[in-house]
């Protein structure tokens, strides 16, 4: 067995977004449930060679798997030592309420990844959010990232048109890399990258293929290989693949859609909006205590949770 920092796998290609630029290359089109029967032979089969200290289950987006409770379940018994995520985008949280009480009861925590949406999705984020911080109170834990704030391009181009940086330093582009810790099962086999383990998966896709078959061509380790060829891959460094992504500081970019608020000022200020108050003299204390108290007798939770939040963060409570 062998200790690692981190791991994740796709438990769906298919997303409910369309990110430009995406470095699973969610936006060019590719789409796949990974069945139970076939991911939990992946992880089963990696879990008794790898040790990780974080496991993340993700896509695409991972709330559109049917069978995500059996995945939390298992991962629970493949990784019980790690710490456990699911990755998501958030728009599916309500459907997926009723598995709330299995995440806590597995210890898996949920990861918010905020991506550029539109108003009427953001809509639907804000209410995801005051979901999350109901069920914090029942011990659901969760953390949330803005990823549109840190979005950069992994290669040239846009689509099926796509091309590899090339630009002559794959050292400095290792040294760059955002996502060279991020090691990834893939159709059961282990990449040290994202962009490099879903490339297979947009290949017919590509009209400029030849350009990329070097990376295409590159061979992933199989749960079968020895320690010695496992630990060397672990120990990471520069690899020739290194060379498709950039090397020269790559610029964060501008993608389409908003990006919703990630912050609890930026959340009160919503709720602030939605529900009319503005608390801002102590004097407000104990309407805002006795308004939470009120709306969640009554089934209202967003009202009241706004109400907490709003008086926590203006330190009335």
């Amino acid at each position: 067995m062998l200790n690692m920092n981190y791991l994740e796998m796709h438990i769906s290609h298919t997303c409910n977004l369309a990110c430009r630029f995406c470095s699973h290359y969610c936006d060019i089109g590719y789409t796949g449930i990974i069945p139970y029967e076939q991911g939990s032979e992946w992880i089963t089969a990696w879990s008794k060679r790898l040790q990780p200290s974080t496991f993340r289950l993700l896509g695409g987006e991972p709330l559109l798997n049917p069978e995500l409770d059996k995945y939390l379940e298992l991962s629970t018994s493949c990784f019980p030592d790690s710490g456990r995520w699911v990755v998501t985008n958030g728009l599916l949280l309500r459907k997926i309420e009723r598995l709330f009480p299995l995440f806590i009861k597995t210890s898996t925590k949920i990861s918010l990844s905020i991506h550029p949406m539109s108003q009427a999705q953001e809509r639907i984020l804000n209410d995801a959010m005051v979901l999350l911080h109901q069920w914090k109170m029942r011990g659901l834990g969760f953390a949330i990232q803005s990823s549109g704030n840190t979005w950069t391009k992994k290669y040239h181009g846009e689509g099926p048109n796509i091309l590899p940086y090339e630009d002559g330093d794959p050292d400095a582009s290792w040294a760059l890399c955002t996502e060279k810790i991020c090691v990834t099962i893939s159709d059961g086999r282990l990449y040290p990258c994202p962009p490099l383990a879903y490339l297979p998966l947009i290949a017919d896709k590509l009209k400029n293929r030849d350009v990329w078959q070097p990376y295409l061509s590159y061979t992933p380790l199989e749960a079968n290989y020895s320690d010695e060829d496992l630990s060397r891959f672990l120990q990471g460094s520069t690899h020739g693949f290194c060379a498709m992504c950039p090397s020269k500081g790559a610029k964060a970019v501008a993608l389409e859609g908003h990006i919703p608020p990630n912050t609890f000022e930026e959340l009160e200020l919503y709720y602030e909006k939605e529900l009319h108050y503005l608390p801002d003299a102590k004097s407000h204390r104990r309407k805002l205590r006795k308004m939470a108290v009120n709306c969640w007798e009554a089934g209202d939770y967003a009202a009241a949770v706004g109400c907490y939040i709003s008086a926590l963060w203006h330190k009335l409570l």
